[in-house]
């Protein structure tokens, strides 16, 4: 590493990105097995990705609609649990497509996936449509805007997976009524720094300074009084 990013010493820096790190990396990430393939038979029709928390949010997703290990392979639907996002590893993004007529891709915030997906897949013979931000029909699939949850991801699920047929459990879910909340009484308990904790004194500065709220507890800084 050097702090030398002028002239040739950048260049050569861009050059061992795009000849030698990247290419590195992709084959650590291949030859890892970080990236997983789960619940795939030859039969299957639709593919679902995801990776991190979006990942475990689709499961439990899943689960909501009544999509067990068993339902996923007798309606043919495979996933794919992505353990590194970048670079995308091109081999098994094209085993994953491998047969499927659609891909979902599950992920918050912009189309990352997504559009690394469609980039591996775009000179590929037969490879699946996929969607992720929008459906075929170019409405909102996956929201852009703040995160997902599960049942934003089983509504988007369930809405791709009944265009390719009735699954019962998924039309169940769809038709009965949805949104309904058992709020709990809660106390109400003002956040505070830890006892002991040195950011209770560090956020008193002199009079008349200027401060910034760092990261983590420095943040309620932001929520208190003057003073």
């Amino acid at each position: 590493p050097s702090a030398h990013l002028l002239g040739a010493g950048l260049a050569a820096l861009e050059r061992s990105l795009h000849t030698v790190r990247l290419p590195l990396a992709t084959e650590y990430i291949r030859a890892s097995g970080i990236n997983r393939l789960i619940s795939t038979t030859c039969a299957d029709r639709i593919g679902i990705v995801a990776a991190g928390k979006p990942y475990l949010d689709l499961r439990q997703a899943l689960r909501d609609l009544g999509l067990d290990e068993r339902d996923l392979a007798r309606y043919g639907i495979r996933l794919l649990k992505l353990g590194a996002i970048h670079p995308v590893e091109p081999s098994i993004i094209k085993e994953f497509a491998g047969g499927l007529s659609e891909i979902i891709v599950v992920e918050e915030k912009r189309s990352f996936i997504e559009a690394a997906i469609k980039d591996i897949l775009y000179a590929v013979p037969g490879a699946p449509a996929v969607h992720g931000k929008a459906g075929p029909d170019g409405t909102t699939l996956f929201s852009e805007i703040g995160e997902l949850g599960p049942e934003a991801i089983a509504a988007a699920v369930a809405r791709r997976l009944t265009a390719h047929g009735d699954i019962g459990s998924v039309t169940a879910w769809r038709s009965r009524r949805r949104g309904e909340r058992i709020w709990l009484p809660l106390l109400t308990r003002t956040p505070y720094f830890c006892s002991g904790c040195p950011h209770n004194s560090s956020t008193k500065v002199p009079e008349g300074s200027l401060v910034g709220a760092g990261i983590g507890c420095h943040t309620m800084a932001v929520f208190m009084e003057p003073g």
